[in-house]
């Protein structure tokens, strides 16, 4: 029988060394004992002898055979690597002048990429506080220019304050005498100019609106017959 053959009961041999409790030797006592009970195996002494010895040679000339294998190919990696670490040691002088060049010129790349990126942020920031102080000159030129501004988000100037919301701009303009009626004052509203003052007289306030009114919504009232206020609404 083949060794291709035998392996056709690998899995029945499996089970059966699987639930033995004795190793090799209860597996050769539960073959023997098969051969004993179901065939004439043991009625021919010397045969059976003989047939056991053939069976141990073969299998113990294989079992040599791949010892020796094994230990050549043990042998052979051993002079490999013996051959390999001599080879290692006569480079190894060039390698490490290699790693050593190497890291040299990525130690230089590295710092001259941390230099550009040092100049771009100081290009950058510079830029930004030019544009910040550009915006702050803007915002100053285009900001009223009065006494500071009051709790209701206005202005207080010499003729007259304001205070605003969101829908609509209080404009209170102080009258230079008391006792002022309506059919006295000068009040014209428009979409982008104010005018208030008392008629023959030059106007208190005369000027262009920050921003465009609902010139409809809008009205005015005299408060204590001294103080002219408008609601303008946006």
């Amino acid at each position: 029988m083949s060794d291709a053959a035998d392996t056709r009961f690998d899995g029945l041999l499996m089970t059966i060394a699987q639930q033995q409790t004795d190793g090799i030797d209860g597996i050769l006592s539960v073959f023997f004992s098969f051969l004993s009970r179901k065939t004439d195996f043991f009625t021919r002494p010397q045969m059976a002898r003989a047939s056991v010895d053939r069976a141990m040679s073969r299998y113990l000339a294989i079992a040599e055979e791949e010892l020796k294998r094994r230990r050549e190919a043990e042998e052979e990696a051993k002079r490999k690597a013996a051959e390999a670490a001599t080879n290692h040691g006569d480079s190894r002088v060039e390698v490490i002048e290699d790693e050593e060049e190497g890291e040299e010129a990525a130690a230089r790349a590295a710092a001259e990429a941390a230099e550009r990126r040092r100049a771009d942020l100081e290009k950058k920031q510079r830029e930004l506080e030019e544009a910040q102080r550009a915006a702050e000159a803007d915002e100053d030129i285009n900001k009223p220019q009065g006494l500071p501004p009051t709790s209701t988000n206005g202005f207080e100037y010499p003729h007259y304050s304001f205070s605003q919301t969101l829908q609509d701009t209080e404009v209170r303009v102080p009258l230079p005498v008391k006792g002022v009626k309506g059919k006295q004052l000068d009040v014209d509203i428009k979409q982008d100019h104010l005018r208030v003052g008392l008629k023959g007289k030059d106007p208190l306030v005369d000027g262009e609106l920050y921003a465009k009114v609902k010139v409809e919504d809008c009205m005015w009232t005299i408060e204590d017959g001294r103080v002219v206020v408008l609601t303008l609404y946006k």
